[in-house]
């Protein structure tokens, strides 16, 4: 990447996909009319959001619900990597997001973000090369759509700039629901 390739540019070349109308379990691109299986290789769950996660947890299994539970007793450590289990990607990657408000600050995605993406690179057994994250703040919390696309998007946009010779594609995972947060997201990307 070029010293002056700016952010608009990083998102066009960087791989950054939104996707809608999903179920947790097998996770669909829509691609016009046609319905196709996405297969990523880590999808991101922040674990403050017990819908979220609990959600998660139920469509993965029992093993990775066995093992979450397991390594959330015994671990100091905050963020935990369990296998993809049921779910069509091989690990799953249950972040913190403490912060996580209504009112909250570009940092607390950047932070949500950049360790999503750490794991993903220290991950190296897996290999992963692929990742979808939440498009959290959107739901219950009730988070500015346009704030939490502009700030998602640009905490991907910094660390894929950062780490420049990363290779990897990034989905933003939306609720087939939220019509109002997918067009935030599209309209984000194409500013």
């Amino acid at each position: 990447m070029c010293a002056h390739d700016t952010i608009e540019t990083l998102i066009l070349n960087s791989k950054i996909r939104i996707i809608s109308n999903i179920p947790i379990r097998s996770i669909y691109k829509i691609s016009g009319l046609q319905r196709t299986i996405l297969v990523v290789d880590a999808i991101v769950v922040a674990s403050t959001s017990d819908v979220l996660t609990k959600n998660v947890l139920q469509e993965a299994g029992s093993a990775v619900s066995t093992q979450y539970d397991t390594e959330t007793s015994s671990k100091t450590q905050n963020s935990i990597q369990t296998n993809g289990g049921n779910l069509s990607c091989r690990r799953i990657y249950f972040i913190p997001c403490e912060n996580l408000s209504k009112t909250a600050d570009k940092w607390v995605f950047r932070k949500f973000v950049s360790e999503a993406i750490a794991m993903a690179v220290n991950d190296q057994i897996n290999n992963i090369k692929s990742i979808a994250f939440p498009a959290i703040g959107c739901g219950l919390l009730g988070c500015d759509v346009n704030f939490v696309a502009k700030a998602l998007i640009a905490a991907v946009a910094y660390e894929l700039k950062r780490q420049a010779s990363l290779q990897l594609f990034v989905y933003f995972i939306i609720q087939q629901d939220r019509q109002n947060v997918f067009e935030a997201f599209q309209n984000q990307l194409q500013t």
